[in-house]
């Protein structure tokens, strides 16, 4: 086979071991390690087995978000501790990293036909009892059609058989399941609280107990799950042609299942009512009681400073604030009112007074207050516009100072 026909080998087909498959059926796996798996054998080299550049939020956006970055970590991390891969991943290094497939039966290159980096592989969960495997000798030598040894198990008996409703998942004891029971159930990762905190919460909820907007959610995202994995089933029946009875039970528990999560949402609408409301009230007592500590500790404007701040909001084309007038009281005891409406006409014409406002006319520098200065490069323009009308017109002029047009109207 040429290098241009294993390309478009690799391209075209996955190759897709039947023990994993096997190991899907029989519930040894979990639908995430299996998703997680089908990935790394889509984009596995045919000749060694290894693959490169991954990443979980890869494999994350790649099939379709099924499943959260935190659980394809974990579901990485049990295909590892189960012999499945070795991921050559550097704690504390980001980026992606090489994972090596175990048992991978080569379809390329020298060493075509073998099996390469063999590893006995373990059972995540319903592993075959010892007693079992006593007698049936022959599984433990069973090979599958690539040569890939079928794997070893460890776990010396059968775990519970899980429910199937929410409501009977809740009930059970902690003993009888585990976080990746609730996933294949559910389908779903879970935000920040352990399974066990989440069917608590349910359970609480059942017994007419209040619960906060996020314990809501949890316990919502779990029983939708919980719908979804209902609905598979009783399509899977259907396929199956299996009887109308078996079909009608799955229903009526569905039926329940779709109540409970809709007095799930009701509570939870509710509780977002009641915070939003909540909140805007305490923001409203909030901005009244900053109101009243600023009416109080604030002196009142002198009547010259108000109707001074009152010109200035009307020739910025702004709202009159008290806070204004107080600001401009300096202003108001220093300069006639007529002088300080128009320094704030040329303040507005010119661009050298870029901060047109209130407060930074109060501040100062160099120990003189910007409105002072305002006021004399208003002065000084309109002596240097009379001394220009009276040369043109040749009058004579005798130059006055800025001090000159102090109680003058400009």
């Amino acid at each position: 086979m040429t290098n241009v026909e294993e390309h478009s080998q690799t391209c075209r087909f996955t190759k897709l071991p039947t023990d994993l498959q096997d190991a899907y059926w029989r519930d040894e796996i979990t639908r995430s390690m299996y998703e997680v798996m089908g990935w790394l054998l889509r984009r596995a080299d045919w000749s060694t087995g290894r693959v490169q550049q991954v990443t979980a939020p890869t494999i994350h956006h790649q099939t379709g978000r099924k499943f959260s970055i935190r659980t394809i970590r974990d579901a990485m991390a049990n295909l590892e501790a189960c012999g499945w891969i070795t991921s050559h991943h550097v704690p504390g290094r980001r980026g992606w990293y090489w994972v090596t497939l175990h048992n991978y039966g080569a379809a390329s290159g020298a060493m075509s036909g073998e099996v390469l980096n063999p590893k006995n592989v373990i059972a995540y969960r319903h592993a075959e009892p010892a007693e079992c495997r006593d007698e049936c000798p022959e599984t433990s030598s069973e090979t599958s059609s690539d040569g890939a040894p079928i794997r070893e198990t460890t776990e010396p008996t059968e775990p519970l058989e899980p429910p199937q409703t929410a409501a009977e998942f809740s009930q059970c004891t902690p003993e009888g399941r585990s976080t990746q029971d609730i996933e294949s159930h559910t389908s779903v990762p879970e935000s920040g609280a352990g399974a066990d905190d989440v069917l608590a919460l349910m359970r609480r909820f059942q017994d007419g107990e209040s619960l906060r907007l996020g314990e809501l959610e949890n316990v919502i995202a779990l029983v939708s799950g919980f719908n979804r994995k209902m609905r598979a089933d009783i399509a899977t029946l259907k396929a199956a042609k299996a009887s109308e009875a078996d079909i009608v039970a799955k229903r009526a528990r569905l039926r329940d299942d779709v109540a409970f999560l809709a007095k799930l949402k009701e509570a939870a609408t509710a509780e977002r009512c009641r915070l939003k409301t909540e909140t805007a009230a305490s923001r409203l007592r909030s901005k009244k009681k900053i109101d009243e500590l600023r009416a109080s500790n604030a002196p009142v404007p002198s009547p010259a400073a108000e109707a001074l701040a009152r010109a200035f909001a009307e020739t910025h084309s702004t709202e009159y604030y008290p806070a204004d007038a107080r600001l401009l009281e300096p202003m108001a005891a220093k300069y006639p009112f007529e002088v300080c409406k128009k320094a704030f006409r040329f303040m507005v014409g010119h661009k050298f007074w870029g901060d047109k406002s209130a407060t930074f006319l109060s501040k100062s520098k160099d120990g003189k207050p910007w409105f002072v200065k305002l006021v004399e490069d208003c002065q000084r323009l309109g002596a240097k516009a009379t001394n220009t009308r009276l040369a043109v017109f040749g009058t004579s002029y005798a130059p006055r100072s800025a001090d000159d047009f102090k109680g003058e109207s400009l």
